[in-house]
């Protein structure tokens, strides 16, 4: 409950005990603020704690001050002003709701990747793509990849594993492909963000320069980065904001939100992302 959460939970944090799981409901970062602090109270008694979450218990956790650049300028880190690319592959129903809602925006070129097709030929479904993205970029238009909406089917979940290691690989390649002037990069999912950071761009560390919606960071690659040096790339998991988001993130990279200052503060009463 909200109340309790604002009020006092250290006798409730310490009384935790034998591995009990526990859902923390919070409306705003202040609502984190103050219970990270007891929090971490706790901790200096002697508990211990394992977390699932998005940035925004991180952000209270570390006491960290308004990020630099605030979210509606997100844009200033993207390269040169050029078109970016949006990658899609969390298949939740809250993410097709918000794709259909970017595939709306103007600038935005839609690709479908068809992952029926996925063991006929994949090189060339990858080469047409692959032409489809450069032929966009050079128009100055941003690209949201996305793979087809059909649920599929599988004889055992250890098949449906395997087709879904095949799906991320195969995106991955492709986002290893993209064009080099890519401006910016939006990774819709939590899986496939992990595999956007670790395999697509093989990154072996990247800085955190603050969230351009609530629960979703902007990392920048190294400027040392083979192929794509400073790249702001949006991590944004599957079931995080409402219909508009995905398009908000959009429009803030390209320029196109920028209702508060730079200097504005990001943190004591921005809602936080309700799991469906």
């Amino acid at each position: 409950m909200l109340d309790d959460v604002r009020g006092d939970v250290m006798n409730r944090l310490m009384a935790l005990t034998g591995n009990a799981c526990c859902c923390v409901d919070a409306e705003t970062q202040a609502d984190l603020d103050g219970f990270c602090g007891q929090l971490m109270a706790a901790a200096g008694q002697g508990k211990r704690w394992l977390f699932r979450s998005a940035a925004s218990l991180l952000t209270a956790l570390a006491q960290l001050p308004p990020q630099p650049v605030a979210r509606e300028a997100m844009g200033d880190y993207v390269r040169d002003g050029r078109a970016g690319a949006v990658i899609v592959g969390s298949h939740v129903r809250k993410t097709t709701e918000q794709l259909e809602r970017l595939l709306e925006m103007p600038g935005v070129e839609a690709i479908e990747v068809d992952v029926g097709r996925l063991g006929e030929n994949d090189r060339v479904l990858l080469e047409t793509i692959l032409g489809q993205v450069r032929t966009a970029h050079d128009a100055d238009r941003t690209v949201a990849i996305y793979t087809s909406r059909t649920e599929l089917s599988f004889p055992t979940q250890a098949a449906r594993l395997a087709f879904g290691e095949r799906v991320s690989g195969f995106l991955m390649e492709i986002v290893a492909r993209l064009p080099e002037t890519l401006g910016f990069l939006i990774s819709k999912g939590g899986i496939t963000s992990n595999d956007v950071l670790s395999t697509g761009l093989a990154l072996g560390a990247s800085r955190v320069v603050g969230q351009i919606l609530t629960g979703c960071s902007v990392v920048r690659c190294p400027d040392d980065h083979p192929r794509y040096p400073g790249l702001p790339v949006v991590i944004f998991p599957g079931n995080v904001g409402d219909r508009e988001a995905l398009a908000t993130a959009y429009r803030r990279l390209t320029g196109r939100d920028r209702s508060l200052p730079t200097n504005a503060s990001h943190r004591s009463h921005d809602p936080l992302p309700r799991r469906a």
